[in-house]
């Protein structure tokens, strides 16, 4: 999880998903973990870096129940772009 929070923005949805599956890992989660290590072995040379500007940064964030409020099931939807 620090991976994902602190240095590795683009494996946030496999790593939520993976995280699900913690209590109980199989052979497919685990092989799951050893292609997100390899990864981020292979890519620690790889950095996006912004020097120093203007940007905006906008967001835009939607969310709706899918199947009512009993099933509690919902989708959220995110966007960011730098203006």
């Amino acid at each position: 999880m620090y991976a994902m929070i602190c240095t590795r923005l683009n494996i946030a949805q496999v790593m939520g998903v993976i995280s699900k599956f913690m209590a109980n890992l199989g052979g497919e989660h685990l092989s799951a973990i050893k292609r997100i290590l390899r990864y981020i072995k292979e890519t620690l040379g790889v950095a996006l870096c912004f020097r120093v500007s203007k940007l905006i940064v906008k967001d835009y964030i939607d969310s709706h129940f899918v199947d009512g409020l009993d099933k509690r099931k919902y989708i959220i939807g995110y966007m960011f772009t730098l203006v």
